[in-house]
């Protein structure tokens, strides 16, 4: 049964006549994202790689119900076009839950996470951890005599143009997306160091064991939540974005770091660029082309390209003054007849070993 059919049925928000605007804002990219996932599933079988095959399947099943996520909640508020990410306890765990679920349909987690995760009760663990937001933020002075307030001052913080207001128990806090996962784990883990040893997996905690499946469990759901409003952010930046200054670092939408850059026909038109994506908000963004998008160095010597023997449109940027990497993808070289970023971020991620290898080999 495909995803949307098995979590939303017949009222799947795909068939749902008042979504055309928020539709078209995710129809291309879906288009094109189903047709790349069918090149590269085709091309793993082939060369007889099954565990890529499902870990692209996999990937297609959450993409698919993450855009179908967005546009369910993009009717449920009621807006014409959204502005910012609502997060409550009840629409935050029955997305938790869905993700749970598809990742549990893929048997992508070993037996003794799915017993663990099948046994919490979302609602009540996510309450509990976006109170532990809350009190986070409070004891960071973000909130002011409970008034909601914007963390884009912090230091070295990107241009945020999307939020996060968590609503809980009648009150509001505003901060900015990659803040707000990074806080949210923050509360996950002080949950798991908190369970009692004799009941680890009651409804109100979660072992350490399960920490980094809940970790990516709740970078998914928060994806679908920032989808569509992401889509706005992003055209007010492009449309104010001063090019006499250099280009961010971090995500301008939601401060999130990117997992891959992009170089093809339209940065080719568009001077010496490449276009960087953030994987929990979906926005890309114009980068220059020699500068390290870790460090922000332009020394352009410190800079080495590495890929696997055969496979020119995947390489690896090594930055030797602050060793770290970067993905990027080189669309002229690919074989795939369509062009999506969120498969070549999947495609990509094994040559996360290649790069920790030459960065060990250059220490």
């Amino acid at each position: 049964m495909p995803v949307m059919e098995q979590f939303f049925g017949a009222n799947s928000p795909f068939n749902a006549g008042n979504n055309y605007a928020a539709q078209a804002m995710l129809g291309n990219d879906t288009l094109f994202r189903d047709k790349a996932f069918s090149y590269y599933k085709q091309h793993y079988q082939q060369e007889q790689r099954p565990n890529d095959v499902a870990r692209l399947a996999l990937f297609q099943d959450l993409y698919a119900y993450q855009d179908a996520r967005a546009l369910q909640l993009h009717t449920e508020n009621k807006e014409e076009l959204p502005r910012n990410a609502i997060i409550t306890a009840q629409l935050f765990a029955d997305t938790c839950q869905h993700v749970f679920d598809v990742l549990r349909n893929h048997t992508a987690l070993n037996s003794a996470t799915q017993a663990v995760l099948a046994n919490v009760s979302w609602e009540t663990l996510i309450g509990a951890l976006l109170d532990d937001v809350q009190h986070l933020l409070q004891e960071e002075h973000i909130l002011h005599d409970g008034a909601a307030a914007d963390d884009s001052s912090a230091d070295n913080a990107p241009a945020v143009y999307m939020n996060v207001i968590v609503a809980q128990d009648d009150t509001k806090c505003r901060i900015s997306p990659a803040h707000f996962l990074e806080l949210l784990m923050y509360a996950a883990q002080e949950n798991a160091a908190a369970a009692p040893k004799q009941a680890p997996t009651s409804e109100n905690f979660v072992p350490e064991s399960a920490l980094p499946t809940l970790a990516v469990i709740c970078a998914c759901a928060l994806r679908a939540h920032l989808l569509l409003p992401a889509k706005n952010a992003a055209q007010d930046y492009t449309n104010s974005a001063d090019k006499s200054v250099d280009s961010p670092l971090a995500c301008p939408v939601c401060g999130y770091r990117e997992t891959l850059s992009w170089v093809g026909e339209f940065t080719a038109h568009h001077g010496n660029e490449r276009v960087k994506y953030c994987p929990l908000c979906a926005t890309q963004w114009a980068f220059e082309r020699i500068r390290c998008g870790r460090c922000g160095t332009k020394n352009q010597g410190h800079f080495h390209y590495t890929n696997e023997e055969h496979d020119n449109s995947h390489r690896i940027l090594i930055c030797d003054e602050c060793h770290s990497y970067e993905r990027v993808v080189f669309q002229e070289h690919l074989q795939s007849p369509a062009f999506s970023i969120e498969v070549e971020d999947v495609v990509m991620a094994p040559l996360d070993a290649l790069a920790q290898s030459v960065l060990s080999q250059r220490a």
